[in-house]
């Protein structure tokens, strides 16, 4: 009974082995590390964020970031500055025309606890170079 199941192994791997079941596949270790370190865009324009708040002293791990898609939230933003400068004898708006006319990306940071009032920090990246266009911060 031994005898017959060993042998039913050795003709079931013969099989498997002859079908290709064992082929080994080389891969290139170079394309691997290549994907391996691979990162999107967003998670650049990020890390780009990131390095230039922690420049500026600002400590992120007390902070949640979120990557505004398509600059929506910032856009809502930009109106309520722009009515905040109607209300006041500054026009706020002026230091902000830096971003006219570039493709950038918002990153915005706001306090992890929920009770904070503001600390809220807007970075624009450019998506081209993913260098920092503009920042600023809320009290």
């Amino acid at each position: 009974m031994k005898i017959k199941r060993k042998i039913l192994g050795i003709i079931l791997m013969i099989l498997i082995f002859l079908s290709g079941g064992c082929k080994k596949i080389k891969v290139e270790d170079d394309n691997m590390d290549k994907m391996n370190n691979m990162k999107t865009g967003k998670e650049i324009i990020i890390e780009a964020a990131n390095s230039f708040l922690k420049s500026k002293g600002i400590e992120l791990e007390q902070k949640s970031v979120y990557y505004d898609e398509g600059n929506q939230k910032w856009q809502k933003e930009y109106e309520w500055i722009k009515i905040q400068s109607s209300a006041h004898s500054y026009d706020y708006t002026k230091k902000l025309d830096v971003l006219k006319g570039r493709d950038y990306q918002a990153v915005v940071y706001s306090p992890k606890d929920p009770l904070t009032l503001g600390g809220i920090h807007w970075v624009f990246v450019d998506r081209q170079t993913k260098e920092v266009i503009y920042w600023f911060g809320m009290k």
